[in-house]
């Protein structure tokens, strides 16, 4: 009897963590909205090489530019940024920093559930998949475009607010505040990485 009682509450316990899981809000596709995300941190260093000739004050300018980061497959990720020159610096050379930027490529990702109330973070495009629980255990990342050493743990806020927090070698490298609307129609990704002043803020509509 109490071997059958044992049983009948682990196979409830399974049941409930299988219900959880499956029906966590956050499981589904998403795809990111440009227009309603702002990706603020990007930053590029001009050699006094590539400076023109002509005298130029020390005060911020804007130069539109188009950069692509190389995808698996033969694709690309382009996305276009207006970058002002920091106060203090002169001409072209100097340090550079984004104050506006427009994704030119789709970008989309999957959650879907993992084990009884984890989730798997899926990004197809660049073969790369986070399976975490949420213990504050740091979990290996895995894909073939993954840096060895790569992990993320995480934790749940509320219903609607999970925290992912990235590392490599043990280092932390970036965190990330993960928001889903009130009508779970929105996923509200916001990155922080280290050693940046701005945050960059991912909009995602679910599909």
């Amino acid at each position: 009897m109490l071997k059958r009682i044992c049983w009948q509450l682990l196979f409830t316990c399974l049941v409930i963590g299988t219900s959880w899981a499956a029906d966590d809000p956050f499981v589904g596709k998403w795809r990111l909205n440009p227009s309603r995300s702002k990706l603020s941190d990007a930053r590029r260093t001009a050699s006094p090489s590539s400076q023109r000739p002509g005298s130029f004050p020390k005060t911020a300018i804007r130069s539109p530019t188009t950069l692509r980061a190389p995808r698996p497959k033969g694709q690309s990720l382009a996305w276009t940024t207006c970058m002002n020159g920091l106060l203090g610096t002169a001409g072209f050379a100097g340090t550079w920093e984004s104050d506006s930027v427009q994704v030119n490529s789709v970008f989309e990702f999957q959650i879907e559930p993992y084990e009884e109330d984890g989730l798997s973070f899926i990004n197809p495009a660049e073969q790369t998949t986070k399976n975490i629980k949420f213990d504050g255990k740091d979990y290996p990342g895995s894909g073939p475009n993954l840096p060895k050493g790569f992990t993320t743990s995480g934790h749940r806020v509320s219903a609607l607010t999970i925290q992912l927090t990235d590392k490599l070698a043990g280092k932390i490298v970036d965190t990330r505040q993960v928001d889903l609307s009130s009508d779970l129609k929105t996923l509200t990704m916001t990155v922080r990485t280290m050693n940046h002043n701005k945050p960059n803020i991912l909009v995602f509509e679910r599909e």
